[in-house]
């Protein structure tokens, strides 16, 4: 059997086309559980862009993150990265009517 090694970014870029992105943390990152999801739920308005804001608690730190849209369709991401205390993602209704949208940040202890 073959070995493949994947770099941080690959699989980082992989995940972000399932809506989920991970920032650099190395093998520290991952030793430093338990990581904690915070949640931050949006309505977004017909053809509004809106910016999504979820913070870490006080003494963590964002390690990964991400977004769900609308089951049908019509708001679409346009970012979705990691800020020094969260994570942050931009979302734009395309239709003429409510849609829902949220961000999630996982955050650890660094």
């Amino acid at each position: 059997m073959r070995r493949i090694a994947f770099s941080t970014a690959v699989v980082a870029a992989l995940v972000a086309g399932a809506g989920v992105g991970f920032t650099q943390g190395g093998a520290d990152a991952a030793a430093k559980a338990p990581f904690t999801r915070h949640f931050q739920q949006r309505n977004v308005g017909p053809g509004e862009l809106l910016q999504i804001v979820v913070p870490c608690p006080v003494g963590t730190v964002p390690t990964g993150g991400g977004f769900n849209t609308a089951a049908d369709g019509g708001v679409v991401v346009q970012s979705s990265f990691s800020t020094p205390s969260g994570w942050e993602v931009w979302v734009r209704n395309t239709t003429n009517v409510f849609k829902s949208a949220s961000a999630n940040a996982i955050c650890s202890v660094p």
